[in-house]
């Protein structure tokens, strides 16, 4: 079972938005942008579409569109931004628990719900004769440097 979690970390750690850190703070850019634009398209569309003195049925439509995409954008950010935070902390767990020597401070426990989308995408790719439940309690219990 150890040699699954060596593969694991070693496909996680691999992954371009673990080596690059500049990546989480392009999709954050994004994140805020999307938001932003959502926000001011909901704002024109109500302007346009509810305000008596400028009623314009043309660009409250334009706005509209604006919207929808830019909500389909947004989530498209914060579904991405949700799946890289769940790979970096697994693939930081993973370092700290496979270390050789024990970390300087105490590792906080890894959400299963994290470990779980990481194992995923990992297990798409290659089989495993374990299930992820069966990994996760060996991970949690696992100390080679004590």
């Amino acid at each position: 079972m150890k040699i699954v979690l060596e593969e694991l970390k070693e496909y996680l750690t691999n992954k371009l938005y673990f080596k690059y850190k500049f990546i989480n703070i392009f999709i954050s850019i994004l994140l805020a942008t999307w938001l932003i634009s959502f926000i001011v398209s909901l704002i024109l569309v109500l302007n346009y579409g509810y305000n008596n003195k400028l009623l314009n049925h043309q660009k409250c439509l334009t706005f509209a569109i604006l919207a929808c995409i830019s909500f389909l954008m947004l989530t498209i950010t914060i579904v991405s931004f949700l799946w890289i935070i769940f790979h970096n902390s697994t693939a930081s767990y993973l370092v700290l628990k496979i270390n050789k020597y024990a970390p300087k401070k105490p590792i906080k426990k890894l959400p299963f719900l994290f470990f779980k989308l990481a194992y995923y995408s990992f297990s798409k790719k290659q089989k495993s004769q374990y299930s992820q439940k069966q990994i996760y309690e060996y991970l949690t219990s696992f100390n080679d440097y004590v």
